[in-house]
């Protein structure tokens, strides 16, 4: 992160996207608050992705070609040049849902010790509005990452997007945020961001992230003692199986299959048929 010039930068990484980048960057440069920064870091798009981004270059507007492949990593790179001292994470196929989002952001985080304000978004496509308005919502039900802005001193060279996690790399920072680090956060009741329902992370799961997902939020499942977390639990235990039979992340997927399984309500006979099909998943084909 560089020295704090702008209260906010906004990181949208491109890859041939001219269908869509138009919009977006219509609903960043309308906004009624002015002190942002748009910071385009482009995978050597080949299409009119460049000529649009070009269109703009009396706002204040940064081009970075990527040094390196995938969205998380796009994002990291973002981070590195980025001068604000919020950030927040756009795809090119999303919009700011008003002319008043960046203003209500500030509002609130101006005159806040608060980390991480987050607020709803709605799909482009089904216009079925996302609202994750407490902890256990975020834990349990997931959230977008256009919902969320973020204080810049979150991220570091060593703190920032995972790029293992191919679809969930976001959700992984912001949980690990919310719970290991109890970084301060606010919800606010308002509309931030349409967002593209067609993109990679729209259309793909990430099995790796789920394995794992019940050890991120077991600490905090203490919280909730009469909240039944065993949903969680089985959806990592299946995704577990998957990684076992497709032999992707075999060591790290019997860890989080065992830790699953000791935590999981179900009967011991139940418990022995998962076993014998993560061992048979496994060594199948092996």
């Amino acid at each position: 992160m560089n020295e704090h010039k702008i209260y906010c930068s906004i990181i949208i990484p491109t890859l041939n996207s001219q269908l869509t980048l138009r919009d977006c960057l219509k609903s960043v440069f309308d906004q009624s608050f002015k002190d942002f920064e748009v910071i385009i870091v482009d995978g050597n798009s080949s299409d009119q992705t460049i000529s649009i981004i070009n269109s703009y270059r009396n706002k204040k507007i940064i081009i970075h070609k990527a040094k390196s492949t995938g969205i998380y990593n796009a994002m990291n790179e973002g981070i590195a040049i980025a001068n604000g001292k919020w950030l927040y994470f756009l795809g090119s196929d999303d919009k700011l849902c008003n002319n008043n989002v960046l203003q209500i952001i500030y509002n609130v985080t101006s005159e806040t010790n608060i980390k991480m304000v987050y607020g709803n978004v709605i799909g482009s496509a089904s216009k079925k509005t996302i609202k994750s308005p407490n902890k256990l919502s975020l834990i349990r039900t997931g959230f977008h990452h256009q919902a969320f802005f973020y204080k810049g001193e979150l991220f570091s060279k060593k703190h920032g997007y995972r790029s293992i996690f191919k679809v969930s790399a976001d959700y992984y920072f912001t949980l690990t945020e919310l719970l290991k680090r109890k970084t301060s956060y606010i919800y606010v009741d308002a509309m931030i961001c349409e967002y593209g329902e067609k993109g990679f992370s729209a259309t793909n799961v990430d099995y790796f992230f789920f394995s794992k997902h019940y050890s991120i939020i077991k600490d905090a499942t203490k919280e909730f003692p009469n909240v039944d977390f065993n949903p969680e639990i089985m959806t990592s235990i299946n995704c577990c199986l998957y990684l076992a039979k497709k032999k992707e992340h075999t060591f790290s997927a019997w860890r989080e299959f065992i830790i699953c399984l000791n935590a999981a309500k179900i009967s011991f006979k139940e418990k022995q048929s998962l076993t014998l099909r993560m061992a048979k998943n496994t060594i199948k084909f092996w």
